[in-house]
């Protein structure tokens, strides 16, 4: 599935629909898109917590 996934995002077409909706350039795969995950669970949770939405 990432194979079919990098080939869409690195169409011409996928480019126009990104361009035109103003969507930024991200695609990562393996242990890159695994550190963007973890990486933004910290950064969610931390905002969550100072919100008091989740105890310490």
């Amino acid at each position: 599935m990432m194979v079919t996934v990098s080939v869409v995002v690195a169409s011409d077409a996928f480019e126009t629909v990104r361009a035109r909706n103003g969507w930024s350039r991200l695609h990562l795969e393996g242990k890159e898109f695994y550190d963007y995950l973890e990486a933004q669970e910290q950064e969610i949770g931390a905002l969550m917590r100072d919100l008091g939405f989740l105890r310490n």
